[in-house]
């Protein structure tokens, strides 16, 4: 079964993303779904990944926000080593600032080559970016069942929470997919980093990982 693609719309795709997903379903077979109308996206991703788990067929889910480009042909390569490890997979996805590094964190203190071929693995103070990110089946019927649903209707896999941070001892806030991370490491399932998967992230100009590691 083809995997599924969740577009977070945020009132409108832009004509980049939609032309990378047009690229990418000519490159192999996806299912797209648009998610919208909610402002709140801890709330949103927590309904997409809720219903994915409600609907039989395809064993990995893919996100990617509404201003994410990307090269043909990455999306299928997180979503298929998703499939392979069973486990949640993320590409490079820079901040919308030049210096300000990535929307996920890899906290393990090594040098990692952009564009390169490796997979990392992600330790205790690793954590992957929602805005390009794939998601294995197993993984998320996991989280459903120590996260049961709130009352309006969802798993809150999604929802910010607090963590402490022993190597720095500090206490820190996480943003809605790093405590989906904190959940998924919790559980005991693998979290990747892709360093092959590269993106583009469309603000007042395009930031890719070369501008996030670069100094002001």
């Amino acid at each position: 079964m083809a995997p599924t693609l969740a577009v977070f719309a945020y009132g409108g795709v832009s004509s980049r993303t939609l032309g990378s997903i047009l690229a990418e379903a000519g490159h192999a077979p996806w299912q797209v779904v648009v998610a919208d109308g909610d402002a709140a996206i801890d709330r949103m991703r927590s309904k997409v990944a809720t219903q994915f788990i409600e609907s039989p067929g395809s064993d990995v889910l893919a996100m990617v926000d509404h201003d994410i480009e990307w090269r043909t042909g990455d999306l299928t390569h997180i979503a298929e080593l998703a499939a392979e490890k069973e486990s949640v997979v993320g590409g490079l996805v820079s901040k919308k600032a030049i210096g300000r590094g990535f929307g996920g964190r890899f906290g393990d203190g090594q040098k990692h080559e952009i564009g390169g071929s490796e997979l990392v693995e992600l330790g205790p103070e690793g954590y992957v970016g929602g805005a390009f990110i794939a998601i294995h089946r197993k993984v998320l019927e996991d989280l459903a069942k120590k996260y049961p649903k709130v009352r309006t209707g969802f798993h809150p896999l999604f929802c910010p929470m607090m963590r402490k941070n022993d190597t720095q001892g500090v206490v820190e806030y996480l943003s809605e997919d790093w405590s989906f991370c904190e959940r998924v490491k919790r559980a005991e399932h693998k979290l990747y980093v892709s360093m092959k998967a590269v993106t583009i992230h469309w603000g007042e100009y395009g930031f890719t990982p070369i501008t996030a590691s670069r100094r002001q």
